[in-house]
């Protein structure tokens, strides 16, 4: 199921695109499992898009929800998951080769890209732009207090047996130590 706009029919006034997938649909694209998340529910894509002269810009809307796993205690929480962008692709007119000088200090823009041919298939865009969105590091709420370092009780639900913290091996040595006084 991908979303496939020719450009010959694009147009300066806004072409509105509404799509509905199953959550399915992200999972045949995405390896969930290297994101740590999983889809929920279905994804609902709604994008405008227009060409100006060779420009083609492209406002999308993202939703669906997704399953995270949090990055402290490891539970696993449902988020909804909303992105709202815009992309801008330039007709490519062929490969310019950058000198040293040009490259240096130069951050590569991720709203601008790039498109060649009588077709542009958006499902690679917006997969793009889930990478790039996607929590790095969610967390099941604010005050996740993770999972003790010496047993792994999730501390958010258990409470922990340890006694205290360990000391570092390489400074138990200077436990023993007297100080002079």
């Amino acid at each position: 199921m991908s979303i496939v706009i020719l450009v010959d029919r694009l147009t300066s006034e806004d072409t509105v695109i509404e799509k509905k997938f199953p959550a399915q649909w992200m999972a045949n694209l995405i390896d969930f499992q290297t994101q740590g998340c999983a889809e929920k529910g279905a994804v609902f894509l709604q994008a405008k898009v227009k060409k100006i002269e060779d420009c083609i810009i492209f406002a999308g809307h993202f939703n669906t929800i997704l399953a995270v796993e949090c990055s402290r205690c490891l539970q696993v929480v449902d988020r909804d998951f909303e992105l709202d962008f815009i992309q801008t692709l330039f007709k490519d007119k062929g490969f310019t080769e950058k000198t040293e000088d040009e490259d240096l200090g130069e951050e590569e823009d991720l709203s601008h890209g790039t498109y060649n041919g009588a077709e542009i298939d958006l499902e690679s865009i917006f997969i793009e732009q889930f990478f790039l969105n996607v929590p790095r590091f969610p967390v099941c709420r604010e005050d996740c207090r993770g999972l003790c370092q010496q047993c792994g009780a999730n501390l958010n639900t258990d409470a922990c047996s340890c006694a205290g913290k360990p000391i570092d091996p390489r400074w138990e040595a200077l436990k023993n130590m007297k100080t002079g006084g």
